[in-house]
Protein backbone atom coordinates (compact mmCIF):
# COMPACT_ATOMS: atom_id res chain seq x y z
CA UNK A 1 0.00 0.00 0.00
CA UNK A 2 2.91 2.41 0.63
CA UNK A 3 4.44 1.61 -2.50
CA UNK A 4 1.47 2.58 -4.46
CA UNK A 5 0.72 5.73 -2.14
CA UNK A 6 4.31 7.04 -3.05
CA UNK A 7 3.96 5.92 -6.91
CA UNK A 8 0.47 8.01 -7.18
CA UNK A 9 2.48 10.79 -5.00
CA UNK A 10 5.49 11.06 -7.58
CA UNK A 11 3.59 10.50 -10.80
CA UNK A 12 0.74 12.91 -10.03
CA UNK A 13 -2.08 13.07 -12.13
CA UNK A 14 0.04 12.70 -15.74
CA UNK A 15 -0.25 9.23 -15.94
CA UNK A 16 -4.17 9.71 -16.28
CA UNK A 17 -3.00 11.20 -19.86
CA UNK A 18 -1.69 7.86 -21.55
CA UNK A 19 -3.87 5.93 -19.64
CA UNK A 20 -6.96 7.88 -21.42
CA UNK A 21 -4.86 7.27 -25.02
CA UNK A 22 -4.15 3.78 -24.73
CA UNK A 23 -7.71 2.65 -23.49
CA UNK A 24 -9.19 4.67 -26.44
CA UNK A 25 -7.50 2.46 -28.86
CA UNK A 26 -8.20 -0.59 -27.46
CA UNK A 27 -12.26 0.25 -26.28
CA UNK A 28 -14.80 3.01 -26.28
CA UNK A 29 -14.35 6.84 -24.98
CA UNK A 30 -16.28 6.50 -22.70
CA UNK A 31 -14.61 3.68 -20.67
CA UNK A 32 -11.13 5.52 -21.57
CA UNK A 33 -12.90 8.88 -20.21
CA UNK A 34 -13.67 7.08 -16.84
CA UNK A 35 -10.49 5.36 -16.44
CA UNK A 36 -8.93 8.84 -17.13
CA UNK A 37 -11.12 10.32 -14.10
CA UNK A 38 -10.90 7.33 -12.21
CA UNK A 39 -7.31 7.46 -11.43
CA UNK A 40 -7.19 11.23 -11.21
CA UNK A 41 -9.70 11.05 -8.41
CA UNK A 42 -7.87 8.30 -6.83
CA UNK A 43 -4.53 10.34 -7.08
CA UNK A 44 -6.60 13.74 -5.66
CA UNK A 45 -7.77 11.64 -2.21
CA UNK A 46 -3.96 10.19 -1.94
CA UNK A 47 -2.48 13.26 -2.32
CA UNK A 48 -5.23 15.20 0.04
CA UNK A 49 -4.64 12.51 2.90
CA UNK A 50 -1.01 13.11 2.15
CA UNK A 51 -1.30 17.65 2.25
CA UNK A 52 0.07 17.82 -1.33
CA UNK A 53 -2.99 18.34 -3.85
CA UNK A 54 -2.59 21.37 -5.86
CA UNK A 55 -4.54 23.42 -8.10
CA UNK A 56 -3.28 21.65 -10.97
CA UNK A 57 -4.33 17.98 -10.05
CA UNK A 58 -7.83 19.55 -9.31
CA UNK A 59 -7.80 20.81 -13.61
CA UNK A 60 -6.40 17.02 -14.55
CA UNK A 61 -9.83 16.23 -12.71
CA UNK A 62 -11.95 18.59 -14.03
CA UNK A 63 -10.78 17.92 -17.40
CA UNK A 64 -11.83 14.29 -17.25
CA UNK A 65 -14.87 15.13 -15.04
CA UNK A 66 -16.28 17.81 -17.63
CA UNK A 67 -15.17 15.80 -20.90
CA UNK A 68 -16.80 12.19 -19.44
CA UNK A 69 -20.30 14.70 -18.94
CA UNK A 70 -19.82 16.13 -22.14
CA UNK A 71 -19.51 12.71 -23.90
CA UNK A 72 -22.36 11.25 -21.57
CA UNK A 73 -24.90 13.99 -22.86
CA UNK A 74 -23.70 14.50 -26.58
CA UNK A 75 -21.48 11.87 -27.71
CA UNK A 76 -20.81 13.35 -31.11
CA UNK A 77 -19.47 16.55 -29.89
CA UNK A 78 -17.67 15.25 -27.23
CA UNK A 79 -16.04 13.02 -30.23
CA UNK A 80 -15.37 15.91 -32.17
CA UNK A 81 -13.81 18.56 -29.46
CA UNK A 82 -11.82 15.49 -28.14
CA UNK A 83 -10.57 14.65 -31.64
CA UNK A 84 -9.62 18.24 -32.39
CA UNK A 85 -9.02 19.91 -29.27
CA UNK A 86 -8.11 17.73 -26.98
CA UNK A 87 -4.98 19.65 -25.94
CA UNK A 88 -6.80 22.96 -26.16
CA UNK A 89 -8.89 22.14 -23.44
CA UNK A 90 -6.32 20.32 -21.02
CA UNK A 91 -4.55 23.56 -21.25
CA UNK A 92 -7.62 25.57 -20.28
CA UNK A 93 -8.16 23.57 -17.19
CA UNK A 94 -4.43 24.18 -16.52
CA UNK A 95 -5.03 28.07 -17.50
CA UNK A 96 -7.74 28.45 -14.97
CA UNK A 97 -5.63 26.21 -12.62
CA UNK A 98 -2.68 28.96 -12.22
CA UNK A 99 -5.08 32.14 -12.24
CA UNK A 100 -8.10 31.25 -10.16
CA UNK A 101 -6.72 30.41 -6.92
CA UNK A 102 -4.90 33.98 -5.60
CA UNK A 103 -7.97 35.78 -7.35
CA UNK A 104 -10.33 33.45 -4.62
CA UNK A 105 -7.90 34.10 -1.71
CA UNK A 106 -6.28 30.88 -1.84
CA UNK A 107 -2.39 30.13 -2.21
CA UNK A 108 -0.86 29.85 -5.82
CA UNK A 109 -0.25 26.09 -6.96
CA UNK A 110 3.09 26.54 -7.00
CA UNK A 111 3.23 26.47 -3.11
CA UNK A 112 2.42 23.21 -3.42
CA UNK A 113 5.59 22.10 -4.66
CA UNK A 114 7.65 24.93 -3.05
CA UNK A 115 6.60 23.70 0.26
CA UNK A 116 8.24 20.22 -0.42
CA UNK A 117 11.82 22.05 -1.00
CA UNK A 118 11.41 24.98 1.46
CA UNK A 119 11.78 24.74 4.87
CA UNK A 120 8.40 25.58 7.02
CA UNK A 121 9.39 28.51 8.82
CA UNK A 122 9.70 30.36 5.36
CA UNK A 123 6.25 29.64 4.41
CA UNK A 124 4.66 32.61 6.07
CA UNK A 125 7.43 34.98 5.05
CA UNK A 126 6.22 37.97 2.39
CA UNK A 127 9.44 36.77 0.00
CA UNK A 128 8.00 33.21 -0.09
CA UNK A 129 4.63 34.09 -1.12
CA UNK A 130 5.31 37.20 -3.38
CA UNK A 131 7.61 34.04 -5.15
CA UNK A 132 4.89 32.17 -5.60
CA UNK A 133 2.32 34.54 -6.73
CA UNK A 134 4.74 35.53 -9.36
CA UNK A 135 5.28 32.10 -10.34
CA UNK A 136 1.62 31.54 -10.60
CA UNK A 137 1.17 34.52 -13.17
CA UNK A 138 4.43 33.40 -14.85
CA UNK A 139 3.15 29.88 -15.51
CA UNK A 140 -0.77 31.29 -16.67
CA UNK A 141 1.54 32.93 -19.23
CA UNK A 142 3.08 29.73 -20.24
CA UNK A 143 -0.11 27.61 -20.16
CA UNK A 144 -2.14 30.41 -22.22
CA UNK A 145 0.93 30.05 -25.09
CA UNK A 146 0.59 26.49 -25.10
CA UNK A 147 -3.45 26.69 -25.45
CA UNK A 148 -2.42 29.30 -28.16
CA UNK A 149 -0.05 26.92 -29.86
CA UNK A 150 -2.57 23.57 -29.72
CA UNK A 151 -4.75 25.88 -31.96
CA UNK A 152 -2.34 25.34 -34.45
CA UNK A 153 -3.82 23.48 -37.76
CA UNK A 154 -1.17 21.34 -38.38
CA UNK A 155 -2.12 17.86 -35.92
CA UNK A 156 1.62 17.40 -34.84
CA UNK A 157 2.94 20.58 -34.42
CA UNK A 158 -0.25 21.59 -31.67
CA UNK A 159 0.94 18.42 -29.95
CA UNK A 160 4.82 18.76 -30.19
CA UNK A 161 5.23 22.60 -29.61
CA UNK A 162 3.33 23.18 -26.48
CA UNK A 163 5.45 20.12 -24.89
CA UNK A 164 8.75 21.55 -26.08
CA UNK A 165 7.56 25.10 -25.16
CA UNK A 166 7.09 23.62 -21.35
CA UNK A 167 10.32 21.94 -21.27
CA UNK A 168 12.48 24.28 -22.86
CA UNK A 169 10.74 27.59 -21.09
CA UNK A 170 8.48 26.49 -17.97
CA UNK A 171 11.23 24.25 -16.24
CA UNK A 172 13.79 26.65 -16.80
CA UNK A 173 11.54 29.40 -15.45
CA UNK A 174 10.97 27.45 -12.89
CA UNK A 175 14.55 26.67 -11.70
CA UNK A 176 16.13 29.73 -12.16
CA UNK A 177 13.17 32.79 -11.30
CA UNK A 178 13.27 32.31 -7.11
CA UNK A 179 17.10 32.65 -7.16
CA UNK A 180 16.32 35.36 -9.41
CA UNK A 181 13.97 37.30 -7.75
CA UNK A 182 15.69 37.17 -4.34
CA UNK A 183 19.12 38.13 -6.25
CA UNK A 184 16.91 41.16 -7.36
CA UNK A 185 15.59 41.67 -3.69
CA UNK A 186 18.52 41.92 -2.20
CA UNK A 187 20.01 44.28 -4.74
CA UNK A 188 17.08 46.68 -4.12
CA UNK A 189 17.77 46.51 -0.80
CA UNK A 190 21.13 46.51 -1.00
CA UNK A 191 20.83 50.09 -3.00
CA UNK A 192 18.15 51.20 -0.84
CA UNK A 193 20.16 51.22 1.90
CA UNK A 194 23.27 52.96 0.48
CA UNK A 195 20.87 55.63 -1.05
CA UNK A 196 19.60 56.58 2.68
CA UNK A 197 21.26 58.95 4.89
CA UNK A 198 24.30 57.44 6.80
CA UNK A 199 23.43 57.09 10.60
CA UNK A 200 25.65 59.06 13.36
CA UNK A 201 26.07 55.97 14.92
CA UNK A 202 27.62 53.24 12.60
CA UNK A 203 30.43 51.81 10.30
CA UNK A 204 28.83 53.77 7.63
CA UNK A 205 29.92 57.10 8.91
CA UNK A 206 33.32 56.51 7.87
CA UNK A 207 32.08 56.62 4.43
CA UNK A 208 33.36 53.39 2.76
CA UNK A 209 31.82 50.50 1.14
CA UNK A 210 30.34 47.70 3.94
CA UNK A 211 30.15 44.07 2.57
CA UNK A 212 26.82 43.14 2.16
CA UNK A 213 25.48 41.68 5.29
CA UNK A 214 24.29 38.26 3.91
CA UNK A 215 27.40 37.78 2.21
CA UNK A 216 30.17 37.84 5.57
CA UNK A 217 27.10 35.41 6.80
CA UNK A 218 27.80 33.13 4.05
CA UNK A 219 31.89 34.07 4.77
CA UNK A 220 31.36 32.82 8.27
CA UNK A 221 30.01 29.26 7.67
CA UNK A 222 33.22 28.71 5.60
CA UNK A 223 35.48 29.08 9.16
CA UNK A 224 34.15 25.58 9.59
CA UNK A 225 31.58 23.62 11.85
CA UNK A 226 30.46 25.74 15.43
CA UNK A 227 31.56 22.56 18.14
CA UNK A 228 30.97 25.08 20.98
CA UNK A 229 29.23 27.91 21.75
CA UNK A 230 28.95 30.13 24.75
CA UNK A 231 26.04 32.52 26.00
CA UNK A 232 26.85 35.87 27.56
CA UNK A 233 23.27 36.75 29.28
CA UNK A 234 22.87 40.35 30.02
CA UNK A 235 19.22 39.52 31.83
CA UNK A 236 18.90 41.94 35.30
CA UNK A 237 16.24 39.12 35.95
CA UNK A 238 18.44 35.86 35.03
CA UNK A 239 16.46 33.13 33.93
CA UNK A 240 13.03 34.04 35.07
CA UNK A 241 12.43 36.33 31.91
CA UNK A 242 10.98 36.18 28.85
CA UNK A 243 14.30 36.36 26.94
CA UNK A 244 15.04 33.45 28.72
CA UNK A 245 12.37 31.56 27.78
CA UNK A 246 12.67 32.25 24.24
CA UNK A 247 16.77 32.07 23.77
CA UNK A 248 16.21 28.01 25.52
CA UNK A 249 13.91 27.42 22.20
CA UNK A 250 17.11 28.23 20.32
CA UNK A 251 20.06 26.66 22.23
CA UNK A 252 17.83 23.60 21.85
CA UNK A 253 18.26 23.53 18.02
CA UNK A 254 22.04 23.99 18.58
CA UNK A 255 22.14 21.12 21.13
CA UNK A 256 19.85 18.68 19.24
CA UNK A 257 22.62 19.48 16.04
CA UNK A 258 25.43 18.67 18.20
CA UNK A 259 26.59 21.87 19.32
CA UNK A 260 27.90 22.21 23.17
CA UNK A 261 26.20 25.07 24.86
CA UNK A 262 27.22 26.99 28.04
CA UNK A 263 25.13 30.06 29.41
CA UNK A 264 26.67 32.59 31.79
CA UNK A 265 24.09 34.52 33.86
CA UNK A 266 25.82 37.96 34.00
CA UNK A 267 23.74 38.97 37.04
CA UNK A 268 25.11 35.82 39.10
CA UNK A 269 28.63 37.08 38.35
CA UNK A 270 30.39 40.15 39.97
CA UNK A 271 32.02 42.77 37.04
CA UNK A 272 32.92 46.09 38.47
CA UNK A 273 32.94 48.90 35.17
CA UNK A 274 35.95 49.57 33.70
CA UNK A 275 37.72 52.23 35.50
CA UNK A 276 39.73 53.53 32.25
CA UNK A 277 43.07 53.42 33.65
CA UNK A 278 44.71 51.34 31.13
CA UNK A 279 46.34 49.07 32.97
CA UNK A 280 45.39 46.65 31.05
CA UNK A 281 47.27 48.10 27.75
CA UNK A 282 50.00 49.41 30.14
CA UNK A 283 50.83 48.67 33.51
CA UNK A 284 49.76 44.86 33.21
CA UNK A 285 49.10 43.98 29.71
CA UNK A 286 46.01 42.04 29.61
CA UNK A 287 45.34 41.67 32.98
CA UNK A 288 42.39 43.74 34.24
CA UNK A 289 43.20 45.98 37.79
CA UNK A 290 39.80 44.55 39.06
CA UNK A 291 39.95 41.06 40.22
CA UNK A 292 36.24 39.50 40.29
CA UNK A 293 34.91 36.86 37.87
CA UNK A 294 35.63 38.86 34.11
CA UNK A 295 38.90 37.59 33.99
CA UNK A 296 37.50 33.46 33.73
CA UNK A 297 34.59 34.60 31.49
CA UNK A 298 37.41 36.19 28.80
CA UNK A 299 38.94 32.88 29.13
CA UNK A 300 35.77 30.82 28.44
CA UNK A 301 35.10 33.40 25.69
CA UNK A 302 38.35 32.55 24.13
CA UNK A 303 37.49 28.87 23.56
CA UNK A 304 33.96 29.46 22.03
CA UNK A 305 33.15 29.04 18.26
CA UNK A 306 30.19 31.34 19.00
CA UNK A 307 29.65 33.89 21.49
CA UNK A 308 25.51 34.56 22.15
CA UNK A 309 25.03 38.16 22.91
CA UNK A 310 21.83 37.74 24.29
CA UNK A 311 19.58 40.64 26.58
CA UNK A 312 16.28 42.23 26.58
CA UNK A 313 16.27 45.71 25.32
CA UNK A 314 17.24 48.74 28.02
CA UNK A 315 16.47 52.43 27.03
CA UNK A 316 17.11 51.59 23.10
CA UNK A 317 20.33 49.73 24.29
CA UNK A 318 21.48 46.78 26.09
CA UNK A 319 21.19 46.99 30.30
CA UNK A 320 24.05 47.81 32.45
CA UNK A 321 25.40 44.50 33.49
CA UNK A 322 25.97 43.56 29.66
CA UNK A 323 27.64 47.02 29.15
CA UNK A 324 30.13 46.41 31.94
CA UNK A 325 31.05 43.23 30.33
CA UNK A 326 31.57 44.51 26.49
CA UNK A 327 33.96 47.44 28.28
CA UNK A 328 35.71 45.06 30.62
CA UNK A 329 36.50 42.86 26.98
CA UNK A 330 39.84 45.57 26.43
CA UNK A 331 42.00 43.29 28.10
CA UNK A 332 41.65 41.32 24.84
CA UNK A 333 42.53 43.92 22.81
CA UNK A 334 45.99 45.45 22.07
CA UNK A 335 46.70 49.66 22.55
CA UNK A 336 47.97 49.96 19.00
CA UNK A 337 46.04 51.06 16.11
CA UNK A 338 45.44 49.45 12.50
CA UNK A 339 42.83 49.05 10.08
CA UNK A 340 41.21 46.04 8.76
CA UNK A 341 40.02 45.10 5.68
CA UNK A 342 37.70 47.68 5.42
CA UNK A 343 40.09 50.29 6.09
CA UNK A 344 38.39 51.00 9.65
CA UNK A 345 40.52 51.65 12.11
CA UNK A 346 40.85 48.94 15.25
CA UNK A 347 42.59 47.99 18.18
CA UNK A 348 44.18 44.25 17.23
CA UNK A 349 43.66 41.48 19.01
CA UNK A 350 45.90 40.18 21.84
CA UNK A 351 44.93 36.41 21.97
CA UNK A 352 44.68 35.68 17.74
CA UNK A 353 42.50 33.13 16.53
CA UNK A 354 43.49 30.64 13.72
CA UNK A 355 39.51 32.05 12.92
CA UNK A 356 37.37 35.04 14.08
CA UNK A 357 35.21 34.40 17.05
CA UNK A 358 31.50 34.40 15.24
CA UNK A 359 28.96 36.49 17.08
CA UNK A 360 25.16 36.21 17.05
CA UNK A 361 22.71 38.92 18.99
CA UNK A 362 19.85 37.93 20.56
CA UNK A 363 17.63 40.20 22.24
CA UNK A 364 13.63 40.76 23.21
CA UNK A 365 11.54 44.22 23.22
CA UNK A 366 8.36 45.42 24.79
CA UNK A 367 7.34 47.63 21.57
CA UNK A 368 5.87 45.73 19.04
CA UNK A 369 8.44 47.25 16.36
CA UNK A 370 12.28 46.35 15.41
CA UNK A 371 13.21 49.50 15.16
CA UNK A 372 13.76 49.84 18.37
CA UNK A 373 16.34 47.36 18.70
CA UNK A 374 18.54 49.88 16.03
CA UNK A 375 20.52 51.07 18.70
CA UNK A 376 21.83 47.52 20.56
CA UNK A 377 22.07 46.12 16.95
CA UNK A 378 24.02 48.83 15.49
CA UNK A 379 26.62 48.50 18.74
CA UNK A 380 27.26 44.81 17.95
CA UNK A 381 27.54 45.59 14.67
CA UNK A 382 30.15 47.97 14.91
CA UNK A 383 32.05 45.27 17.55
CA UNK A 384 31.94 42.98 14.44
CA UNK A 385 33.08 45.00 12.48
CA UNK A 386 36.29 46.51 13.95
CA UNK A 387 37.58 43.13 15.59
CA UNK A 388 36.79 41.34 12.33
CA UNK A 389 34.46 38.75 14.10
CA UNK A 390 30.99 38.06 11.55
CA UNK A 391 27.49 38.25 13.33
CA UNK A 392 26.10 35.13 11.63
CA UNK A 393 22.46 36.40 13.40
CA UNK A 394 20.33 38.98 14.78
CA UNK A 395 17.28 37.50 16.12
CA UNK A 396 15.03 40.14 17.34
CA UNK A 397 11.57 39.63 19.02
CA UNK A 398 9.55 42.22 19.68
CA UNK A 399 6.40 42.27 21.72
CA UNK A 400 7.85 39.98 24.36
CA UNK A 401 5.67 40.52 26.79
CA UNK A 402 3.12 39.28 24.56
CA UNK A 403 4.52 35.74 25.63
CA UNK A 404 3.28 36.01 29.20
CA UNK A 405 -0.35 34.57 27.40
CA UNK A 406 1.26 32.09 24.67
CA UNK A 407 -1.71 29.49 26.16
CA UNK A 408 -4.03 32.29 24.38
CA UNK A 409 -2.35 33.14 21.32
CA UNK A 410 -1.90 29.45 20.61
CA UNK A 411 -0.25 28.37 16.82
CA UNK A 412 1.23 31.79 16.59
CA UNK A 413 4.03 31.93 19.80
CA UNK A 414 4.14 27.95 18.27
CA UNK A 415 5.47 29.29 15.11
CA UNK A 416 7.50 31.85 16.97
CA UNK A 417 9.27 28.97 19.16
CA UNK A 418 9.64 27.06 15.82
CA UNK A 419 11.45 29.70 14.22
CA UNK A 420 13.65 29.74 17.30
CA UNK A 421 14.36 25.90 16.60
CA UNK A 422 14.79 26.25 13.46
CA UNK A 423 17.69 28.98 13.87
CA UNK A 424 19.69 27.10 16.17
CA UNK A 425 19.21 24.05 13.80
CA UNK A 426 20.40 26.70 11.18
CA UNK A 427 23.49 27.84 13.06
CA UNK A 428 24.64 24.08 13.83
CA UNK A 429 24.25 23.12 9.99
CA UNK A 430 24.61 26.23 7.88
CA UNK A 431 27.04 28.76 10.30
CA UNK A 432 24.64 31.24 9.55
CA UNK A 433 20.79 32.24 10.48
CA UNK A 434 18.59 32.68 7.31
CA UNK A 435 17.14 36.01 7.13
CA UNK A 436 13.88 34.25 6.24
CA UNK A 437 14.25 32.60 9.42
CA UNK A 438 14.72 35.94 11.56
CA UNK A 439 11.85 37.50 9.89
CA UNK A 440 9.22 34.66 11.00
CA UNK A 441 10.90 35.24 14.84
CA UNK A 442 10.01 38.89 14.35
CA UNK A 443 6.97 39.03 12.80
CA UNK A 444 3.86 40.56 14.73
CA UNK A 445 1.42 38.30 16.90
CA UNK A 446 -1.70 41.33 16.77
CA UNK A 447 -0.41 43.01 13.50
CA UNK A 448 -2.23 45.88 14.22
CA UNK A 449 -0.61 48.61 16.37
CA UNK A 450 -3.52 50.28 17.69
CA UNK A 451 -4.79 47.04 19.18
CA UNK A 452 -1.72 46.24 20.43
CA UNK A 453 -1.34 49.68 22.17
CA UNK A 454 -4.83 48.80 23.87
CA UNK A 455 -3.58 45.27 24.52
CA UNK A 456 -0.85 46.51 26.28
CA UNK A 457 -2.42 49.69 27.94
CA UNK A 458 -4.69 47.12 29.69
CA UNK A 459 -2.27 44.67 31.07
CA UNK A 460 -0.88 47.82 32.34
CA UNK A 461 -3.66 48.89 34.12
CA UNK A 462 -3.95 45.49 35.32
CA UNK A 463 -1.00 45.00 36.90
CA UNK A 464 -1.44 48.41 38.48
CA UNK A 465 -4.78 47.59 40.10
CA UNK A 466 -3.18 44.11 41.43
CA UNK A 467 -0.37 45.87 43.05
CA UNK A 468 -3.06 47.83 44.95
CA UNK A 469 -5.34 44.73 45.40
CA UNK A 470 -2.34 43.45 47.09
CA UNK A 471 -1.53 46.04 49.59
CA UNK A 472 -5.12 46.51 50.52
CA UNK A 473 -5.02 42.43 51.00
CA UNK A 474 -7.64 42.08 49.17
CA UNK A 475 -6.10 38.99 46.72
CA UNK A 476 -3.73 35.64 47.36
CA UNK A 477 -2.98 35.52 44.10
CA UNK A 478 0.42 35.19 42.04
CA UNK A 479 0.77 37.78 39.09
CA UNK A 480 0.47 35.91 36.51
CA UNK A 481 -2.69 33.80 37.93
CA UNK A 482 -4.08 37.50 38.22
CA UNK A 483 -3.70 38.72 34.92
CA UNK A 484 -5.17 35.76 33.58
CA UNK A 485 -8.07 35.96 35.42
CA UNK A 486 -8.72 39.53 34.51
CA UNK A 487 -11.53 40.03 32.43
CA UNK A 488 -10.87 43.46 30.91
CA UNK A 489 -7.38 42.40 29.44
CA UNK A 490 -8.84 38.93 28.50
CA UNK A 491 -11.75 40.88 26.01
CA UNK A 492 -9.01 43.02 25.33
CA UNK A 493 -7.30 40.55 23.90
CA UNK A 494 -9.79 39.02 22.17
CA UNK A 495 -10.36 42.02 20.26
CA UNK A 496 -7.03 42.28 18.69
CA UNK A 497 -7.59 39.14 17.59
CA UNK A 498 -11.17 39.90 15.31
CA UNK A 499 -10.85 38.67 12.10
CA UNK A 500 -12.57 41.49 9.99
CA UNK A 501 -12.54 39.15 6.71
CA UNK A 502 -14.26 36.27 9.14
CA UNK A 503 -16.86 39.12 10.84
CA UNK A 504 -18.88 39.22 7.27
CA UNK A 505 -18.97 43.07 7.52
CA UNK A 506 -20.94 43.15 10.52
CA UNK A 507 -20.79 46.01 12.82
CA UNK A 508 -22.64 46.31 16.75
CA UNK A 509 -21.87 44.80 19.92
CA UNK A 510 -21.86 42.18 21.52
CA UNK A 511 -22.29 41.95 25.01
CA UNK A 512 -20.78 40.18 28.38
CA UNK A 513 -22.80 39.97 31.53
CA UNK A 514 -20.15 38.13 33.58
CA UNK A 515 -21.29 36.63 37.09
CA UNK A 516 -19.15 34.69 39.93
CA UNK A 517 -17.24 36.31 43.02
CA UNK A 518 -17.13 39.54 40.86
CA UNK A 519 -20.24 40.62 38.49
CA UNK A 520 -18.71 42.67 35.57
CA UNK A 521 -19.94 43.67 32.21
CA UNK A 522 -17.91 44.08 28.70
CA UNK A 523 -18.54 44.87 25.35
CA UNK A 524 -17.19 44.52 22.00
CA UNK A 525 -17.86 46.91 19.81
CA UNK A 526 -16.73 46.24 16.08
CA UNK A 527 -17.01 49.34 12.84
CA UNK A 528 -15.38 48.67 9.60
CA UNK A 529 -12.42 50.25 11.42
CA UNK A 530 -11.83 46.96 13.51
CA UNK A 531 -12.87 45.73 17.30
CA UNK A 532 -12.61 47.46 20.54
CA UNK A 533 -12.92 46.50 23.82
CA UNK A 534 -15.23 48.63 26.24
CA UNK A 535 -16.37 48.37 30.09
CA UNK A 536 -20.00 48.37 31.01
CA UNK A 537 -23.37 48.08 28.88
CA UNK A 538 -23.68 49.17 25.16
CA UNK A 539 -26.86 50.96 23.87
CA UNK A 540 -27.35 48.73 21.41
CA UNK A 541 -26.74 44.47 21.77
CA UNK A 542 -26.28 42.64 18.57
CA UNK A 543 -25.97 39.44 20.59
CA UNK A 544 -26.07 39.61 24.74
CA UNK A 545 -24.27 36.29 26.82
CA UNK A 546 -25.35 35.79 30.47
CA UNK A 547 -22.64 33.63 31.78
CA UNK A 548 -20.20 32.90 34.81
CA UNK A 549 -16.55 33.82 34.44
CA UNK A 550 -14.59 31.10 35.06
CA UNK A 551 -17.15 29.00 32.63
CA UNK A 552 -16.69 31.36 30.17
CA UNK A 553 -12.62 31.36 30.44
CA UNK A 554 -13.09 27.13 29.96
CA UNK A 555 -14.99 27.42 27.19
CA UNK A 556 -12.23 30.17 25.64
CA UNK A 557 -9.73 28.28 26.27
CA UNK A 558 -11.39 24.79 24.62
CA UNK A 559 -12.20 23.01 27.90
CA UNK A 560 -15.40 23.44 27.87
CA UNK A 561 -17.49 23.25 24.80
CA UNK A 562 -19.76 26.19 24.19
CA UNK A 563 -22.48 24.50 22.40
CA UNK A 564 -22.99 21.62 25.00
CA UNK A 565 -22.76 24.23 27.86
CA UNK A 566 -25.50 26.48 26.02
CA UNK A 567 -27.56 23.33 25.24
CA UNK A 568 -27.08 22.45 29.26
CA UNK A 569 -27.53 25.92 30.41
CA UNK A 570 -24.69 26.70 31.93
CA UNK A 571 -24.77 29.91 30.18
CA UNK A 572 -27.60 31.95 28.32
CA UNK A 573 -27.82 34.05 25.40
CA UNK A 574 -30.16 37.00 23.92
CA UNK A 575 -30.28 38.03 20.61
CA UNK A 576 -28.52 37.23 16.90
CA UNK A 577 -27.67 33.20 18.08
CA UNK A 578 -25.76 32.71 14.37
CA UNK A 579 -23.08 35.42 15.73
CA UNK A 580 -22.43 33.67 18.55
CA UNK A 581 -22.14 30.49 16.37
CA UNK A 582 -19.38 32.79 14.27
CA UNK A 583 -17.69 33.79 16.61
CA UNK A 584 -14.52 31.57 16.95
CA UNK A 585 -14.03 32.10 13.52
CA UNK A 586 -14.16 35.92 13.71
CA UNK A 587 -12.16 35.90 16.93
CA UNK A 588 -9.18 32.71 16.27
Amino acid sequence: MKTVRQFFLAAKAIPSIPLYFILRQNTSITVALAAALGYAACYLFIAQRAREDSAIDWAFASFWAISLLTNLAAPGLARVVLNQYFTTGLYLCLLAAAILPPLLGREPFTAVFAKRKTNPVLWQSRQFKRINELMSLGWAAIFLICLLLSLLPDPKSRAALPILFVMFAGIPFTKKFPDWYLARAEREEREKKEAAPAPLVGPETTGRPQRDAMEKRKMAAALGPIKKALVIFGSPRGAKGHTHTLLERFLQGLRDNGVETETVLLIEKTIRPCSGCFSCWTKTPGVCIHKDDMAELLERERQADLVVFAQPLYVFSVPGITKNYLDRRLPMLMPHLVENTNGITRHPRRWPRPEPTRLLVFSVCGFPEKEHFAGLVTTFRQLAETAESPIVGEILRPASESFRFRNKLGGDCKAVFDALYQAGREVAAKGYVEPATEEAISRPLIPDHRAFHRVANTFWDAWIAYEEAKRRGETALFLDEALQENAGLFFAGMASRFNQQAGGGFTGAIQFHLTGAKPEDHFLAIDEGGCVARTGTAVAQDLTIHADWRLWLEIADGKVSGQEALLDGRYRIEGDIDLLQRMRRMFS
